[in-house]
């Protein structure tokens, strides 16, 4: 803690992605009542009762600002300093990349509801609070809602069919698709435009991808004891392992790379076809295969005890660690 014209500051310091505008959390007393304010670029808001554990939260683009301050046992949003809503609590704020739009997961009653701008969402048992998701430009939304025993994708307000569980939610870049994992019974699916894929035993955590343009899809799946990547519902060759980091489309769309295990080692495979081995590919924590341009990658793998930083060039047989 700290002391401010404002009080005490207490907890986190909160930057704006562009690292040009800070907030923090502050206490005071004001008529011998304790008060909290929030305090954006040196402007003082108004004083609450407390405000939430997520603080201050940025739109991507660090013009705007949301938080939940809570007041009189009802939590309000407080978006660029103009208090909306009033419900028992409110959790999960999140812009949309384009900044313009902001939702968040809202309880009434121990019912749920998805709130996007104005728009209050049905009640349900509970909301996934990892999937609100916007499309790029924002111009499409869906979560994951619990009702009934059953999972539902809301997509544009529709509910879509039940199943067992669901995960990994995603828009293409241009809006215009959707996908999803599904359970059912024991058996998992990727529904694409509602249209289901092939069954297995599991997807992998990193689930579906779309590539830049929309057209292709790519993810990971069990099957067998064993897993395989399957692009436009084709599967590749099977793995023992595939990396955390899931699979990466380059940026024109025409390639695509994984790490994988087969045996003991570890090798990205572009395309289909397998790399150089090593003894480890930093997959997961952040790590990943990072495209350097539509022919040529980089990451990070481990051959006895050197870490190396290998360089590839999709066209070529070669690897270049260069250290």
């Amino acid at each position: 803690r700290r002391s401010t014209p404002y009080g005490c500051v207490v907890g986190t310091t909160f930057f704006s992605p562009d690292g040009k505008r800070v907030a923090y959390i502050a206490m005071g007393y004001q008529e011998q009542r304790k008060q909290t304010h929030v305090v954006i670029d040196s402007n003082h808001g108004k004083g609450y009762d407390g405000v939430s554990s997520e603080g201050v939260v940025f739109s991507p683009d660090s013009r705007r600002t949301a938080y939940v301050a809570i007041d009189e046992n009802l939590s309000r949003v407080v978006l660029d300093g103009v208090e909306y809503g009033g419900y028992a609590s409110a959790s999960c704020l999140t812009f949309s990349p384009n900044g313009a739009r902001v939702a968040c997961i809202a309880e009434q009653g121990g019912r749920y509801m998805a709130v996007v701008d104005s728009w209050v969402g049905p009640q349900y048992d509970t909301i996934h609070d990892k999937y609100l998701v916007f499309s790029v430009k924002g111009g499409r939304f869906g979560y994951l809602a619990l009702k009934d025993g059953k999972w539902r994708a809301v997509i544009d307000r529709a509910e879509q069919e039940p199943h067992d569980m669901l995960t990994g939610l995603v828009f293409s870049r241009d809006g215009k698709r959707v996908a999803y994992a599904a359970r059912d019974g024991r058996k998992w699916r990727v529904f694409v435009d509602g249209q289901p894929g092939g069954e297995y035993d599991a997807i992998h955590e990193s689930g579906p991808v779309f590539g830049p343009d929309g057209v292709r899809v790519a993810y990971s799946a069990f099957k067998g004891g064993r897993w395989v990547v399957v692009v436009d519902g084709a599967e590749s060759v099977p793995h023992d392992a595939v990396g955390a980091c899931g699979v990466a489309f380059g940026p024109d769309g025409r390639r695509i790379v994984y790490p994988a295990r087969m045996g003991s080692h570890w090798c990205v495979f572009n395309d289909g076809k397998a790399g150089k081995s090593y003894d480890e590919v930093f997959a997961s924590r952040g790590a990943r295969v990072v495209f350097d341009t539509a022919s040529s990658i980089h990451y990070v793998a481990r051959s006895g005890r050197r870490v190396l930083r290998v360089e590839q060039r999709l066209d070529a047989a070669s690897e270049d660690p260069d250290r």
